[in-house]
């Protein structure tokens, strides 16, 4: 959120500087180009990520394509659970798709994930005309979580 504000804000100056002074316009936009690319950057699904309304927490490993279970309050025997897999990259910036354990579906099921911010990473799943999403908040360390 932050690097998309800074950028907001540098736009702005941007466009005041070139309608003064056309000369230095290639300069920004070389600039703007590298904050927007720093904030796609910093922007990964990687990481400690807890629910919402369950005692549970995650680890996502992108390059693993996974998100294991790394405790669970009220079911501890699932810790090491593969509750996303097949986690990938789209061709779309900022999306991935895998699949993601529904208990309640008793399966796995598509997920988009998004992050709408860099503490929040939203899994969306879709079944028939139903969509669900569950924003799951960053946790800063593993010993955070392992307890």
């Amino acid at each position: 959120m932050f690097l998309y504000q800074l950028y907001r804000r540098l736009s702005i100056k941007a466009a005041q500087l070139i309608s003064l002074h056309g000369r230095i316009a290639p300069a920004i936009v070389i600039m703007l180009s590298a904050v927007s690319a720093q904030a796609q950057i910093a922007q990964t699904p990687d990481g400690y990520w807890q629910h919402p309304e369950d005692p549970v927490w995650i680890e996502v490993l992108l390059q693993a394509g996974t998100g294991i279970a790394l405790r669970n309050d009220d079911q501890p025997e699932t810790v090491g659970f593969h509750v996303v897999k097949d986690l990938a990259a789209t061709d779309e910036p900022g999306i991935w798709q895998g699949q993601v354990f529904v208990p309640q579906l008793d399966g796995y099921k598509k997920v988009t994930i998004t992050m709408p911010d860099d503490q929040t990473l939203r899994m969306t799943v879709k079944f028939g005309f139903l969509r669900r999403s569950v924003d799951w908040s960053r946790v800063g360390e593993r010993e955070d979580v392992v307890q």
